[in-house]
């Protein structure tokens, strides 16, 4: 990923013969994958909390041949929203002399959770749900350092990079304040093997974050969440050091038997919880 903000996005790869096939030019499906991946993260970029994104139909034509000269291909891809919650996405791939590749374009639709899973959530109910937040480590002190304009761009790169994982592993965004997130998940290990990604993709923006998971029953209002359940993983986010996944007891005591393996920190007191709670911390 070359550069990225809300509704944009630039990748790049280079013609390598590694993509060429059976024959002696760039092969269209390695230019097409380019092509899609670009559209397609631009199109994430307009996700919203509580919402997926749904690629409707898309169509990729291509205009040159490209040789293997190890130069780069570069995909712009822009999205376009015309009407609510309907996205239009245009890719144009080009070469390493500017020359126009190949253009793809598509649609999506931006759906609400309750919608996709054709629940009706108008009341109030009680869910068992798998918790997990993040938080940027030093935020202030890397805005500071970089200044408004570039950590507006570094955040949204890390929060690009963080919905694409969480969709991977078939979360729901629920909230995203400042610069954390809130997600819920069906399944511990989704959560677990999610967390896992989102701190790679940090370390790789150069940030660590700090992530807590818990396993409980919440009040499900619409698409949010709310009760002590989630009070205690905000909580455990909290007390995790910086590039640490801790979780609760709950948590490890549901994949017990699974390869996971944890490190326990002990009981601790955790800010408004009315009792300690022993946490644990994922290996790494």
């Amino acid at each position: 990923m070359d550069d990225v903000a809300e509704g944009r996005t630039v990748m790049s790869v280079p013609a390598s013969e590694w993509f060429c096939g059976l024959g002696n030019d760039l092969s269209c499906q390695a230019i097409g994958a380019l092509a899609d991946m670009s559209g397609w993260s631009a199109a994430i970029s307009l996700q919203r909390p509580g919402h997926s994104i749904v690629m409707l139909d898309n169509a990729t034509r291509f205009l040159r041949a490209v040789r293997p000269d190890g130069r780069r291909l570069r995909s712009e891809a822009t999205v376009s929203e015309p009407a609510p919650d309907l996205l239009v996405v245009e890719t144009r791939v080009h070469d390493a002399d500017g020359r126009l590749v190949a253009l793809f374009s598509g649609s999506a639709a931006r759906i609400a959770a309750a919608r996709r899973t054709h629940r009706e959530r108008k009341e109030s109910r009680r869910v068992l749900a798998t918790l997990l937040f993040t938080d940027i480590v030093d935020s202030t002190g890397h805005a500071q350092r970089l200044g408004d304009a570039d950590w507006r761009a570094l955040l949204e790169r890390h929060n690009l990079a963080v919905r694409r994982e969480v969709s991977r592993y078939s979360g729901i965004e629920v909230d995203t304040a400042g610069d954390g997130f809130f997600v819920r998940f069906d399944s511990p290990a989704h959560a677990l093997e999610a967390a896992r990604a989102v701190r790679h993709v940090a370390a790789a923006l150069g940030l660590e974050i700090r992530t807590g998971i818990h396993v409980g029953e919440c009040e499900l209002h619409g698409n949010t969440l709310a009760g002590m359940a989630v009070h205690v993983a905000a909580r455990i986010q909290a007390a995790a050091q910086p590039g640490e996944i801790l979780v609760s007891s709950t948590l490890r005591e549901l994949v017990l038997g699974s390869p996971v393996r944890f490190a326990d920190k002990g009981e601790r007191d955790l800010k408004g919880i009315p009792e300690p709670w022993r946490l644990f911390a994922l290996a790494q």
